[in-house]
């Protein structure tokens, strides 16, 4: 093997720069070449250009370099590119935060221009990855990179107020985007996401969100818990109902549902209500504030499960518990409150007073227990 490619599979922190421009590299060394970036960590710029590639070896070079995170300079032009490695370079780039130049035209060649486009734009969007690592940004703008997921790369930049990253491809959040702690604005639209983290409340400063154009099917109560939330924007996505809990939002002056097939609020486990008719974004906000404030106290409910011997009285006990202390509850709502047939929380009769167990529980307890045979007893 030449030597520069030796250096290149070692790491030889002596080069930096690869100049192999208008020389013959046969199919197995471009190939050899290409498994030493996966793995290279030091060479930063690499000169291709009139060595008369085919298009299968540029498509291999390509995806070598979905792996590599130092290499910032590329020139394959002169080579025999085609619209197949174009796609090729443009996928797999995609997850590359290094590249910052890459050179894949003269004008002797034509390519696909509109391919050619989006792969200087993501080594445009590189460039600013780079710059990010030592500027404390404040804000980025990444729409139309053809972002798959998200970047980790931007969970480091613990400056960034507002982020942009609409129209990409982005299936779901990372729980790392809790980092993001300054965040104010996070725009998400035209994407393809499904669910939102549940780490989306550590965001404490967060006063925009923006997720049109989703394929969002339900908005996770946890939403309630965005304290700074002013503006919300879930237009056209798939929402049939609405958590009640949207209503608790203190900062909340702008809600858009625009597109949805809403049709009811949901309260709590299988509880909803209808919502009203040809109703505008603000009266819904209005009327979700309206519905939280009018509904009853809510009662806590707990699981509980009573293990002991065979006539030691369990079934006396919680008999004597429900007869005594509140009414029996109705079998449709024991659906609601769990699916489980078996055990769903665990307590030892010895610890359990009876006479106190509702005293310090805010709005009274709803008690649904099970015996160990799985027996629902009322």
């Amino acid at each position: 093997a030449p030597l520069w490619l030796r250096q290149i599979a070692e790491n030889s922190t002596s080069l930096k720069d690869l100049d192999l421009s208008k020389q013959s590299i046969s199919s197995s060394l471009l190939q050899s070449l290409g498994d030493a970036l996966r793995v290279n960590t030091v060479l930063v710029s690499l000169d291709l250009s009139g060595c008369d590639i085919s298009d299968s070896l540029i498509s291999y070079i390509a995806r070598c370099l979905k792996e590599n995170e130092t290499l910032q300079y590329l020139n394959l032009t002169r080579n025999r590119i085609t619209r197949s490695s174009l796609i090729t370079l443009e996928q797999n780039l995609r997850d590359n935060y290094t590249l910052t130049e890459l050179e894949l035209t003269d004008s002797k060649d034509s390519l696909d221009l509109r391919l050619v486009h989006k792969i200087r734009k993501i080594a445009q969007s590189n460039k600013i990855f780079q710059k990010c690592k030592f500027e404390e940004r404040r804000d980025l703008q990444l729409k139309e990179r053809g972002l798959t997921r998200f970047p980790e790369v931007l969970v480091g930049l613990s400056t960034l107020v507002s982020l942009d990253l609409s129209f990409n491809g982005l299936e779901e959040l990372p729980d790392s985007i809790r980092r993001l702690e300054l965040l104010e604005e996070l725009i998400l639209d035209n994407n393809s996401l499904k669910k939102i983290t549940r780490f989306l409340p550590a965001l404490t400063n967060l006063r925009y969100l923006s997720l049109a154009s989703n394929s969002l099917v339900k908005i996770p109560r946890f939403f309630g818990l965005l304290e700074s939330l002013e503006r919300l924007n879930l237009n056209h996505n798939k929402l049939e109902y609405l958590p009640i809990s949207l209503g608790a939002l203190p900062a909340l002056v702008s809600l858009t549902l625009e597109g949805n097939p809403l049709n009811h609020l949901k309260c709590g486990r299988g509880s909803s209500i209808g919502l009203p008719s040809n109703r505008s974004d603000s009266e819904l906000l209005l009327f979700l504030r309206t519905f939280l404030t009018e509904e009853p106290t809510v009662v806590n409910r707990l699981n509980v499960v009573f293990l002991g011997k065979q006539g030691i009285g369990r079934t006396t006990l919680v008999k004597n518990l429900i007869k005594s202390q509140m009414k029996a509850m109705p079998e449709k709502e024991k659906k609601e409150i769990s699916p489980y047939k078996g055990s769903v929380g665990v307590t030892d009769i010895k610890r359990v007073d009876v006479r106190t167990l509702h005293m310090d529980i805010k709005g009274g307890l709803a008690l649904l227990c099970w015996d160990f045979s799985n027996l629902s007893l009322e």
